[in-house]
This record gives C-alpha cells, sequence and structure tokens, in this order.
C-alpha cells in the first residue's frame, strides 16, 4: 500500500489474540523498530498497533531526478521508487510478519 508521497505502508498481519491485552503499542512500536531495518526508511517509521495487525507506515528517500522533472515525472519516480522497495524488501517483510504471529501471538 502506497500513498502520494513517498510513504509506505508495511501491514503486519499478525494474530495478536490474549497477547495484545498485554502488549501495550509502545511496546509493539518497540518491537517493530527492532526488527525493521534502519536503512528502509528515512525516519522512524510510525507504528500503529491494533485488535487485529500491527501497521507500519515509513517514508523512503526520494528518488533525485535532474532538475528538469515535472509533477508528472516525480509521481512516475515515486511510483517506480515503491515498486522496487517492495519487490527488494519482500522475503524480509514476510519474515517480520511471521516472526510478529510467532512472537507477539503466546
Amino acid at each position: 500500500m502506497s500513498t502520494a508521497d513517498d510513504t509506505i505502508l508495511l501491514r503486519i498481519s499478525a494474530p495478536l489474540c490474549n497477547y495484545v491485552i498485554m502488549l501495550t503499542s509502545k511496546e509493539a512500536t518497540a518491537w517493530v523498530a527492532g526488527r525493521v531495518p534502519d536503512d528502509w526508511f528515512i525516519e522512524a517509521p510510525d507504528v500503529r498497533v491494533d485488535r487485529d495487525e500491527i501497521l507500519v507506515i515509513g517514508r523512503l528517500a526520494p528518488p533525485e531526478l535532474s532538475g528538469n522533472d515535472d509533477e508528472g515525472d516525480r509521481a512516475v519516480a515515486d511510483r517506480s521508487r515503491i515498486e522496487a522497495w517492495r519487490e527488494e524488501t519482500r522475503q524480509a517483510r514476510v519474515r517480520i510478519a511471521q516472526q510478529a504471529e510467532a512472537n507477539l501471538d503466546r
């Protein structure tokens, strides 16, 4: 999932079952921060926790274009950056989701 800017939504669907009662949002944020590689986003990701899932929202570094780019060029470059990020991180994102399911569903 992506937004108009260089923000990536990393959805970790992990059933939190009974453990969610003991896991605070702050603890889930810390857990995610420990699992998400530091070089994925240009700033600390926003982590949102609800009963069914953990949503990680992070900003990618914007692609560098020549000085002659317009809004359309920027949109194409942003989409391309997001697509490449998704492809390159797919296995790691799946692994994080599996870890979340295993570690948070106790």
